[in-house]
């Protein structure tokens, strides 16, 4: 499966996975941060394909925004979280407590 790039440049107009940039910042306001279910769920295949014995952990500190870490959990990602916050936020998002590498910090 190749990793196809989500962003298309159409009439001068950024689309995401086929969804118009301005017509989300027109709904929604901006900033926006705009991100990729399918290249998320792409990428996650692909490790889990070519490396069928490897374990993925997200570092939830890169991102917590719950709707990435839901499918994230979906495509069998587990999480590495270092607070109490971020543990919070991966429960939300559906996580099961084993799911969840807690290192903490000193």
């Amino acid at each position: 499966m190749a990793l196809n790039w989500p962003y298309e440049n159409r009439g001068g107009y950024l689309y995401v996975d086929g969804v118009s940039a301005l017509d989300a910042a027109r709904r929604f306001g901006t900033p926006l941060y705009l991100y990729s279910e399918n290249q998320i769920r792409r990428l996650a295949e692909a490790f889990s394909r070519q490396y069928p014995k490897t374990r993925i952990l997200y570092a939830v500190k890169a991102n917590t925004n719950l709707s990435i870490l839901r499918v994230l959990r979906e495509e069998g990602a587990e999480v590495d979280a270092v607070s109490p916050g971020e543990v919070h936020a991966t429960l939300q998002a559906g996580y099961k407590p084993e799911q969840i590498l807690f290192t903490g910090t000193r």
